[in-house]
């Protein structure tokens, strides 16, 4: 937590290895994290929700599908580690129930929905991935 300005989303961004050039040890849950990129931090069930949603938060050209499965490509790979649509969509209307979420079709841009659900599907993003731990930074930013 804090102010605008006091450096709190560069010490988020940080830990989680998204940017910055940081030292120092992460601990989650009783055990030091070996963290070199992101996908490490997202391994350890660390992630991280963007005060930008338009920018860092989803993809607003991509599908709500997308979207949703876009952190870990893995739980909706098929055979060949082809992406499986029905796996996806599975996946995006699970969370989607459980947030909520207001859309018309999976596959519908999420540029299309109003800033609540748009924030709604980062944050099924993050979700999607079991974390044990999702930094939250300005989450209500932008929202009515």
């Amino acid at each position: 937590a804090g102010l605008i300005g006091s450096g709190r989303s560069e010490i988020v961004k940080g830990i989680c290895r998204l940017e910055g050039d940081v030292t120092g040890e992460v601990w989650l849950n009783g055990q030091k994290l070996a963290l070199a990129e992101y996908a490490d931090s997202i391994a350890a069930g660390m992630v991280y929700l963007s005060e930008d949603r338009k920018g860092d938060g989803v993809f607003l050209d991509m599908s709500i599908a997308e979207n949703v499965s876009a952190l870990d490509l893995d739980q909706v790979s098929g055979v060949g580690g082809l992406i499986s649509g029905g796996k996806e969509r599975e996946l995006a209307e699970r969370l989607g129930r459980t947030l909520n979420l207001k859309y018309g079709r999976l596959g519908d841009p999420v540029s299309s929905l109003s800033g609540g659900n748009q924030q709604k599907v980062a944050l099924a993003k993050m979700l999607s991935v079991n974390p044990k731990l999702i930094f939250l930074d300005e989450p209500t930013r932008g929202v009515d």
